[in-house]
């Protein structure tokens, strides 16, 4: 599994390695993804370790395709992050200078991915499938993504809900306002995607 392959990395110190390898095998596959309207964003996830160890001359390069860069926007998970996540802004800034968007995935009830989302300030905020399961039973779990859903609407970002994989989880994503939610009830991972961009509407 890759959670199983990401962490022998890590405890062999080569985490960075193995993830610039990721991101240049994703980008090889791009030019097949049905996107011919030109409109499409295409995110690629980065240990927030690698965009500290790799310097963002070398990084934005690897992020074109065919010559040109394509809208793409790098997903930096909240649960990686080490501590103040202030230590990654000049990063941040450096590859929004240079057209490309940043994205705070699995960010969840915690304290600190509010912090993180103040300091970054990103473009794009994925919120963890954990945070949808049993909403439309638990009306706790309701009422606590609807406070999360709440204090997302200060910060200026697209929200994205992950994990979705039932009708009636849709269902109550719709009721409160979710504008775009990714998971199995739309598809599967494949080997060569072929299918829409992974963002699907919820509306």
């Amino acid at each position: 599994m890759p959670t199983d392959l990401f962490r022998a990395a890590f405890e062999q110190n080569v985490l960075t390695t193995l993830d610039l390898r990721a991101l240049r095998s994703s980008m090889r596959v791009l030019p097949s993804l049905d996107a011919t309207d030109g409109e499409a964003w295409f995110h690629v996830n980065l240990f927030p370790s690698t965009l500290l160890n790799t310097p963002t001359e070398r990084l934005i390069p690897l992020l074109e395709c065919e010559g040109r860069r394509r809208r793409m926007c790098i997903e930096l998970s909240e649960q990686q992050f080490l501590g103040d996540p202030t230590y990654l802004r000049p990063a941040i800034r450096a590859l929004r200078h240079a057209g490309i968007r940043i994205a705070i995935d699995d960010v969840g009830f915690g304290r600190s991915s509010i912090e993180a989302l103040m300091l970054l300030e990103p473009d794009v905020v994925k919120v963890d499938r954990r945070c949808i399961r049993s909403i439309a039973t638990d009306h706790g779990k309701r009422r606590q993504l609807e406070r999360l859903l709440a204090m997302l609407g200060a910060v200026d970002a697209t929200v994205i809900v992950e994990g979705v994989e039932h009708d009636h989880e849709l269902d109550v994503l719709r009721d409160l306002g979710v504008p775009y939610g990714q998971g199995y009830l739309w598809g599967r991972p494949v080997e060569a995607l072929s299918a829409s961009a992974a963002g699907s509407p919820a509306r």
